[in-house]
């Protein structure tokens, strides 16, 4: 389905591109290379949109959704309850499905070995019950690997994260070793904070023997070793992207979109998966600009899907772009409709 299709008839196809118009938008740094794809290809749709993402962290989206600093926020996680309680006119429009990748720095472990990790075994990790890569937990969880007596260091985001809201969440969700809430911004009583996912990839390189977790983006793209997770079949399963679609084709759907996809069901499912979505008011002051923001989304969560599986995240699957449609249609300009 083409941007075309979101005029419902309202009006010529580029009606709301006659005058230049600038979005800004900002958030997650995992999607920024998506971002950066998107604005590309629509610049060729609508020569006079243009579109620019600043890559801060979803704690820095929330804000720009909330404060209105934004056209729209980006987050690797939705608002919770506490959070939409305050802001009750923020949307969410789900735009990409993403995984959350536990990685780790190991000399001794030739990079043909994938370790694996459970939810208990991780839980113990970050909460400092497990100290060293030759424990018994970790043996017990990947028989016939020779594991070093290597001091294991944790290294977490110390700055308000969707991976970090994603991965506690995951935890609270499924680990009965685990005691902390689902939260942006976590703290460990072990370990070494970071800001962003560059702070955790220059930390990992830098120290043998340290583990942590970053975007399956960034996992690949920056060649670092991940565990394969145990998913509630029993299965250890790699992040991929077969892995985010098995998860996204079961995922929790909220009336509100905001959706979930952790210890998602499925045989091949992966369970640290979640989605990326951009935040933003129900309503605007400027409705020439609330009409641009609504279409982009709208091309973004069609056409633009194509783009996503390139980059190392996932489509949405199909039930969920029909529902992001109702949900942008929703969407206001000064109290009028936005598409």
């Amino acid at each position: 389905m083409g941007v075309a299709a979101c005029d419902d008839g309202a009006g010529e196809r580029r009606g709301a591109s006659a005058t230049a118009v600038h979005l800004h938008g900002v958030g997650a740094t995992v999607p920024r290379a998506l971002f950066a794809k998107w604005a590309e290809q629509y610049s060729l749709i609508e020569p006079a949109v243009t579109l620019t993402y600043a890559a801060e962290g979803s704690g820095a989206g929330v804000r720009g959704a909330e404060e209105g600093s934004a056209d729209f926020g980006v987050s690797d996680s939705p608002l919770s309850d506490r959070d939409l309680a305050s802001h009750q006119d923020v949307r969410h429009v789900p735009l990409a499905v993403e995984a959350i990748a536990i990685v780790y720095t190991l000399q001794a472990i030739p990079s043909s070995v994938r370790l694996q990790l459970t939810e208990d075994l991780l839980a113990d990790v970050l909460l400092g019950r497990v100290t060293s890569w030759d424990d018994a937990a970790i043996a017990a969880v990947n028989p016939g690997v020779k594991l070093p007596h290597t001091p294991l260091r944790v290294v977490y985001r110390g700055d308000e994260s969707g991976a970090s809201s994603l991965l506690s969440e995951w935890l609270a969700q499924t680990s009965h070793r685990w005691s902390l809430p689902s939260t942006r911004s976590l703290s460990l009583p072990v370990g070494a904070p970071v800001q962003k996912d560059d702070g955790m990839v220059a930390r990992l390189r830098a120290t043998d023997g340290s583990l942590g977790y970053v975007s399956a983006v960034t996992a690949i793209s920056e060649h670092l070793a991940t565990f394969a997770v145990r998913n509630p079949a029993g299965r250890f399963v790699a992040p991929s992207l077969e892995g985010m679609r098995a998860a996204a084709a079961t995922a929790r759907l909220t009336p509100d979109l905001r959706a979930h996809a952790t210890a998602a069901s499925g045989e091949l499912a992966y369970p640290l998966c979640g989605f990326t979505f951009a935040l933003l008011p129900v309503d605007g002051a400027n409705r020439l600009q609330r009409r641009a923001v609504a279409r982009f989304l709208w091309w973004a969560t069609h056409d633009g899907q194509r783009f996503a599986p390139q980059l190392g995240l996932g489509a949405l699957p199909g039930e969920l772009a029909v529902r992001d449609e109702d949900m942008l249609r929703s969407l206001r300009g000064t109290g009028e409709p936005a598409l």
